[in-house]
């Protein structure tokens, strides 16, 4: 395969000043440099984040957010593309100099790196002995093994996300689909800092000078941001603190307390669906286990009642995202048939696809109905028997599939539409 190179970047962007950063490090960057571009975007800014790139003529746009996260979107988008490496867009930096990028990436292509870095964010030879790498005239590179990451605390991540690196090894962390301490609908797991030697050996590169510098950030580097240096406008509030790569690890920890604090609240909103909804102790008490392990959500508690009411019916669950998959396992005695598109599932494989809706594309074959998330919602329910079927479908795929069934009468419970069928 030829040196293709791909930009990527799926990335948050809920203001306007994230949005005016992310105008102005893309409008930086040698666009020539790269084969093809897939941009997702997240966040209250999407909307005017996507009509911007499409103004710059991007064709691959998307808005995707599921349920499997950030891990599982990355995948589906990219996976089918066939690049050599792929250049991780961080939209709050500026390239300074795009002659010196482009002669980086011939380096890189040429000494055939696993994983190089772009963001200039660390004199390296504080923490190895550059005599050791190999000295081109861009950069430092090594093969590097656990040995040279030994006794390294604080140091140069093994995997930044602000670097290039081969499709295999960008893969490879998607299907490990690890987050760590950090929010599954955030990249930041992705990073694999100075003591995760598991993903050694690598063939890793050090840029000598710098490329991209950082709008606010002055981690690692003190008053290194372009702000500090003046070089960038303040619009709003200055960091008053900025060397905080400690931080961010304590900031991992404190979500982990934060969902194990939020069980508390759990409970709370256990008893007042119970109450709510007129459900029986008896169901509450049976499943506890399953609720306080966050299998079941409370709001899911009247669907498992209404089945434990009908267990002499045929039940089929047509799902997203894998919601209410628990029940094919607490049923798994009952007549229950379970159907969701599946996590890092290719399309076609299945009776439900979820395939990622190109926002740069014409808007004429939209169909909100059919969209869920950023995805277009595929059904194929011909080789399924559905005749005389109590019916569990997420609202989504019932607004898709009700013209087509005689139905009496539903009920909705969260996110889903519960009814008999008369077929």
């Amino acid at each position: 395969m030829t040196n293709k190179l791909l930009f990527f970047a799926n990335i948050f962007v809920n203001s306007k000043e994230n949005l005016i950063r992310m105008e102005d490090s893309f409008k930086s960057i040698d666009k020539t440099l790269f084969n093809e571009f897939v941009i997702n975007i997240r966040g209250k800014y999407s909307n005017e984040a996507i009509s911007f790139l499409r103004r710059q003529g991007i064709q691959s746009l998307f808005n995707i957010n599921s349920g499997f996260g950030w891990f599982h979107d990355t995948y589906i988008l990219t996976n089918k593309i066939k690049f050599k490496y792929i250049f991780c867009w961080l939209e709050d930096q500026i390239c300074m100099n795009k002659n010196y990028f482009n002669d980086y990436l011939k380096e890189v292509y040429k000494f055939d790196l696993d994983i190089a870095r772009y963001t200039y964010s660390y004199d390296i030879s504080n923490f190895f002995d550059i005599n050791k790498f190999e000295n081109t005239k861009y950069m430092y590179f090594k093969l590097m093994s656990k040995k040279d990451f030994d006794g390294i605390k604080n140091g140069p991540f093994i995997i930044s996300y602000g670097s290039l690196m081969k499709k295999e090894l960008f893969n490879k962390i998607l299907l490990d689909n690890n987050p760590g301490v950090w929010s599954k609908y955030t990249p930041f797991g992705f990073e694999k800092n100075s003591e995760q030697h598991s993903w050694l050996p690598l063939k890793i590169g050090f840029i000598k000078k710098e490329i991209f510098a950082s709008i606010d950030d002055d981690h690692a580097i003190h008053s290194n941001s372009l702000q500090s240096r003046g070089l960038y406008p303040v619009r709003t509030k200055v960091r008053k603190k900025s060397d905080h790569l400690t931080k961010y690890i304590l900031s991992g920890k404190k979500y982990l307390i934060r969902e194990k604090l939020n069980f508390l609240l759990v409970l709370i909103k256990i008893f007042y669906n119970i109450m709510r909804l007129n459900i029986s102790f008896t169901i509450f008490i049976k499943y506890y286990d399953h609720i306080k392990s966050k299998i079941i959500k409370p709001e899911h508690l009247p669907i498992l009642e209404i089945i434990e009411k009908n267990k002499r019916k045929k039940f089929l669950l047509l799902s997203i995202d894998n919601q209410l998959s628990y029940l094919s396992q607490i049923y798994e005695k009952l007549n229950l048939v379970f159907i969701s598109n599946t996590n890092f599932t290719k399309p076609k494989e299945n009776n439900i696809n979820l395939i990622p809706y190109n926002y740069a594309s014409s808007k004429t074959d939209r169909n909100l109905n059919e969209l869920y998330n950023g995805f277009k919602i595929e059904i194929n329910l011909k080789d399924i028997d559905i005749k005389n079927h109590f019916l569990v479908t997420h609202k989504k795929i019932y607004e898709i599939i009700s013209k087509e069934l005689i139905i009496k009468k539903t009920q909705v419970i969260d996110e889903f539409v519960l009814f008999d069928l008369d077929y």
